[in-house]
């Protein structure tokens, strides 16, 4: 799978020629807040301006997400780009819609930035996915296959609602798939999952000047925590992805009355997981813990389950998702991988590290349906979810170049 020089230096200087208008284009995004489950007015500007720069095929689906299509003359691989609309809300960003440029020296980067909620997280790569696209259809490079551009929602949320939709609900095939999460564009191929669980630990409430007339809920929590802890050295390990792990982050008693013996008491417990230890064998594990404490204590009783939530789209589509994303991983010697390194390296003239992401992404989404994937995204991860969220002009550019070279790359090719 080689593409000729000539291609690739028809990409780099048309991008080239291109650049403020690939910055405008990001600052336009960046400006337009778009909060998980408020995703609208930017699906719309994406919409519009996938249309204005030559997709083939552009349309808004039932969950919300933008799907833009640069068709190529058939019989050849596709490629999807995925990333998403929905940032975290702006905290205490100062000015997060602004979209200001500054000197990069004051955050680490060289060159200047973009500052505002969502440039790295991940307006950028989605950007950058966008621009590259209306390359590839600006100079009509007669590649038989697509080159798809999703933009999806309420990825941070728990649980998958958008990049499962495009398969099961809009049909889309693609040969190959890119999630543009920030890697510092290193070509990433492995990240462990996420499952969370809601443990409910259950007393018996009286007046806390009695005491002895109850069960303190909180009281046997501790004693989960203290084993969960402990058996947290005992989970298993994955070669590249690293050990599973699992901690609890959130607590809370009931009724949480200071003179009020808790009945209840309910933790979450937020678990990465790997290859070979599923959502239900977490489960399993955390339900063994049980087993082990009531068998000692007579008192403890608890239960545990998959969290759940109901969730409305900005278009009005419900759904119910569950709390958990499986770990995402392919060979590092996968064709996939070996083309996208190849097209960075054509691009920024030396060879990409190739690595594994150490938080968890949508990728597993299309590699659960059979759909090869791999990560490169403009952006660092110090960045996502900050206060100080920047990107890197020259990296999101450089981006932009790596994303066309590598769609030629694919598409060109015949599908077998």
């Amino acid at each position: 799978m080689v593409l000729d020089e000539s291609v690739n230096k028809k990409i780099i200087e048309r991008e080239d020629s291109r650049r403020e208008e690939a910055i405008s284009l990001l600052a336009e995004m960046i400006k337009t807040p778009s909060p998980t489950g408020k995703e609208k007015e930017l699906a719309e500007l994406l919409r519009d301006r996938m249309n204005k720069f030559g997709y083939g095929r552009v349309f808004i689906d039932k969950v919300g997400n933008v799907v833009g299509i640069v068709e190529g003359e058939g019989g050849g691989k596709s490629i999807l780009y995925n990333g998403h609309m929905d940032t975290i809300p702006p905290g205490e960003m100062k000015d997060p819609y602004s979209a200001k440029i500054l000197d990069g020296s004051a955050f680490g980067v060289s060159g200047k930035v973009m500052w505002g909620r969502g440039t790295s997280d991940m307006k950028g790569a989605l950007a950058a996915m966008i621009m590259a696209g209306s390359v590839l259809a600006d100079l009509d490079l007669k590649l038989k296959g697509d080159t798809i551009v999703t933009a999806t929602v309420f990825e941070e949320e728990p649980g998958n609602i958008g990049p499962p939709a495009l398969i099961d609900i809009d049909g889309l095939k693609p040969d190959a798939a890119l999630i543009g999460e920030a890697s510092n564009l290193d070509v990433t191929y492995g990240n462990r999952g996420v499952v969370r669980t809601k443990l409910t630990v259950y007393g018996r409430s009286c007046h806390v000047s009695v005491q002895e007339r109850g069960i303190n809920a909180l009281y046997k929590m501790c004693n989960f925590i203290e084993e969960l802890r402990k058996r947290n050295a005992e989970l298993p390990s994955h070669p590249a992805l690293g050990k599973a792990s699992w901690a609890i982050c959130e607590l809370k008693v009931i009724p949480n009355v200071v003179n009020v013996v808790p009945d209840r008491c309910i933790a979450h417990i937020d678990t990465r997981n790997i290859p070979g230890f599923s959502y239900r064998d977490v489960i399993n594990e955390q339900r063994k813990i049980i087993d082990k404490l009531t068998a000692t204590d007579p008192e403890f009783k608890a239960d545990i389950e998959l969290i759940e939530r109901d969730y409305v789209t900005w278009t009005g589509y419900e759904t119910k998702a569950a709390s958990y994303m499986s770990p995402f991983y392919i060979e590092p010697d996968h064709w996939l991988v070996k083309a996208g390194a190849e097209s960075a390296k054509a691009v920024i003239g030396r060879e990409p590290k190739i690595r594994v992401w150490g938080f968890t992404t949508e990728c597993c989404c299309f590699t659960e349906r059979g759909i090869p994937t791999i990560g490169l995204g403009p952006g660092e991860e110090r960045f996502t979810h900050s206060v100080n969220e920047v990107i890197g002009l020259n990296d999101y550019i450089t981006a932009i170049k790596i994303y066309a070279v590598l769609a030629a790359r694919v598409c060109m090719e015949p599908k077998k």
